[in-house]
């Protein structure tokens, strides 16, 4: 028996130490140096009636998140949240990411081009901006030919940026 406490003393003494600073390495380090994005993203032409999603999405977890207003369209649905977390080693290496989502289901109400602004969150008390989404409402079955081209030359509209910080007002 007084090996086994011998081991046990030796792996408290020299080993618990060493074991904590790895986990604050692996769980602190990657938070650091990510670089904060903020996307909105939704189909670029819809028909009149159709319902359609947009969703902001976050790398990082945030706060106090702002929607734009949504005067040109019905909102039937949203906030809807949700988050995954992913964490890899591949070769001694680990990458760690997350993902805050914010979703809402909007319908057009009429025809017309329309600009959705940014929505803003907080994140370790810096202010975040998302891009601004264009969004072209047609007709139910008019424009067809508009609405396939455009449908053809980009289904999703998103801008990956890096989180614009705008000033706290």
């Amino acid at each position: 028996m007084s090996e086994n406490t011998n081991i046990g003393k030796y792996f408290r003494k020299h080993c618990s130490g060493f074991l904590i600073i790895v986990l604050l390495l692996l769980f602190s380090g990657n938070s650091y140096s990510q670089k904060i994005t903020f996307v909105a993203e939704a189909s670029n032409v819809v028909e009149v009636g159709e319902k359609f999603r947009i969703s902001f999405t976050l790398n990082s977890e945030g706060t106090n998140f702002q929607p734009p207003d949504f005067p040109d369209f019905s909102v039937l649905s949203g906030p809807s949240t949700s988050s995954s977390s992913s964490m890899q080693w591949i070769n001694g290496n680990v990458t760690q990411s997350v993902s805050y989502s914010f979703s809402y289901i909007l319908m057009g109400n009429k025809p017309g081009t329309y600009n959705i602004n940014p929505a803003k969150i907080s994140v370790n008390g810096k202010v975040y901006s998302s891009n601004a989404l264009k969004i072209e409402v047609v007709g139910n079955g008019s424009n067809s030919q508009s609405q396939n081209q455009n449908q053809q030359q980009n289904n999703q509209q998103s801008q990956t940026i890096t989180g614009q910080e705008v000033p706290n007002e």
